[in-house]
């Protein structure tokens, strides 16, 4: 995404949400992490789905009711969950590695309520690693700039 397109979003959400105060420097700086690598047409979409939440739509979003609209990364990380299963080759490290650290094969042994639950924790603990990966590779003055201290 370019930052003309999410200067337009940061000043969108301001719009909509004007009784709550705007965005800072350092959300965001959190905020282009997040969504550097999706088009503005795909947070423009989620912005609407928030907005039309009935509980959580009145209030400007945070990055994580977003990123829940986006779902497509839910999907893929859901569908490499279930290779596992189907004894299908994994090539992804992070996803084998995390899946091994979750029990491996014993896994099979479960009740599908808990399997449930482990396939939400698989999820989340694959996109955290591939979100600190990303910002591994930041150049060492952008991890400067995010991560210094006021």
């Amino acid at each position: 995404m370019e930052n003309d397109d999410l200067t337009r979003f940061y000043q969108m959400i301001d719009n909509l949400y004007p009784n709550q105060p705007k965005l800072n420097k350092d959300q965001k700086r959190f905020w282009y992490l997040a969504f550097k690598e999706y088009d503005i047409e795909n947070l423009v979409r989620c912005l609407h789905e928030h907005s039309k939440s009935v509980e959580r739509g009145r209030w400007r979003p945070e990055i994580s009711d977003l990123i829940k609209h986006l779902g497509q990364d839910h999907l893929q990380v859901k569908a490499l969950w279930q290779m596992f299963f189907d004894r299908k080759d994994v090539k992804d490290e992070a996803a084998v590695d995390i899946y091994n650290k979750m029990g491996g094969l014993r896994l099979n042994q479960m009740t599908s309520r808990q399997l449930e639950q482990k396939e939400n924790m698989f999820v989340d603990l694959y996109l955290q690693r591939k979100s600190m990966e990303k910002i591994e590779k930041l150049p060492p003055t952008a991890k400067k700039t995010l991560l210094e201290k006021k």
